[in-house]
């Protein structure tokens, strides 16, 4: 009788005692093993409460066990930012590892697992309720963020708002980028109402240059933060309008951030003539308020 394909294990149970560390070693494949099995181990650590202080030396501890043929590592996410450290763990990770983040902040470290080679990622049934907070669901994650499409390669998009659940950014982008065979995902990416985290994961999105960062829609309540931000890094110009929402577009060659305001074309100084080459001049609605 063969034995399952992989054995999933706590690295923390693996610790607790020399009598389940050899009950699991003689379960499993490894260098070591007398038996002809085919059962691979699967280490895991989870944390259901946030990161975990010793994060670093968990993933380590699972890379430096001879016998852990992938790593697996997931905690509940505090913000957008963590996924940005779940993706540089897949980088700098020597064995097949998988690196994902919990709730609802954690969807982009599920759907982008394949871009920064993650060993898999997970998805629940539709209408099931998952094993883990923040999962999609099958349909979710294969035909709205058409995850077998993507690569290293793929371009990432998103929305910025509070809340960001209910926008349908993500699924007319997505349907859109699919109609041109656009290399391109965009996603929902929730950041609190606070300056101070509006700031803070821009600066994160903007300085991971691995992420591809193509653009970003900006809506309530971060329109007056984006105009601020702007002033704040000195950016360059105004663009034309875009319906809607705020979008910022991000340029890694000139390192220049253009914000594209949807209240643009409501300013009467810039009708029939050309944008201004300095400034942002948004007019009308909450972005409006911002810049006067």
């Amino acid at each position: 009788m063969n034995g399952p394909r992989s054995i999933d294990f706590e690295l923390s149970h693996l610790a607790r005692s020399a009598n389940i560390r050899q009950k699991v070693m003689l379960a499993v494949d490894h260098a070591r093993q007398p038996r002809d099995l085919k059962t691979s181990l699967i280490l895991s650590s989870h944390d259901f409460e946030g990161r975990p202080n010793d994060l670093v030396r968990r993933a380590a501890a699972m890379w430096n066990e001879p016998a852990c043929a992938v790593a697996k590592i997931v905690w509940k996410a505090r913000s957008v930012r963590d996924c940005i450290e779940a993706f540089e763990l897949l980088q700098q990770a020597p064995k097949p590892t998988i690196a994902l983040c919990m709730g609802a902040f954690g969807m982009a470290s599920r759907v982008l697992a394949a871009k920064f080679g993650g060993f898999l990622t997970y998805a629940r049934a539709q209408g099931d309720p998952g094993t883990a907070p923040g999962q999609p669901t099958v349909p979710q994650l294969r035909e709205l963020y058409c995850f077998d499409s993507i690569t290293p390669r793929t371009r990432v998009f998103g929305v910025v708002g509070w809340p960001i659940e209910h926008s349908l950014s993500p699924h007319l982008h997505n349907a859109g980028f699919g109609s041109v065979k656009f290399d391109g995902v965009y996603l929902p990416l929730p950041v609190p109402p606070e300056w101070e985290h509006f700031k803070a994961t821009l600066h994160a999105l903007l300085d991971f240059k691995p992420l591809d960062l193509g653009g970003l829609s900006v809506t309530l309540p971060h329109k007056q933060h984006l105009v601020r931000f702007v002033r704040v890094h000195a950016v360059d110009e105004v663009l034309v309008a875009v319906p809607w929402r705020s979008t910022a577009y991000l340029q890694d060659l000139v390192k220049k951030l253009k914000v594209l305001p949807n209240d643009v074309k409501l300013c009467p100084e810039y009708v029939g003539s050309s944008l201004p080459v300095r400034g942002v001049t948004p007019v009308a609605g909450e972005i409006g308020r911002a810049h006067v």
